[in-house]
């Protein structure tokens, strides 16, 4: 393995963050810099792999509204009802 030395600027209150949370897990800092950057890469690649999501439209005409929770209606519509 080819490793690089660099130099990163964040602030005190974050690199103490960093600190703390790499103690809890018993890593160096080094250690928890490489797998928060190996998170971030596998997220992204996760997102480009995924396709847009496209929120359901629904247009309701008639008088009152039901009578039902936000959570009531989606429950109501099926499982299918973000249109995969």
């Amino acid at each position: 393995m080819v490793s690089m030395k660099a130099t990163v600027d964040i602030s005190e209150n974050l690199l103490n963050e960093v600190r703390g949370a790499a103690e809890r897990r018993g890593w160096t800092v080094r250690v928890m810099f490489e797998e928060s950057l190996r998170a971030f890469l596998d997220r992204e690649d996760m997102r480009e792999d995924r396709a847009p999501f496209r929120l359901a439209h629904t247009v309701v005409r008639g008088g009152e509204a039901p009578a039902m929770s936000f959570a009531e209606m989606l429950e109501a519509t099926g499982p299918n009802r973000l249109g995969e």
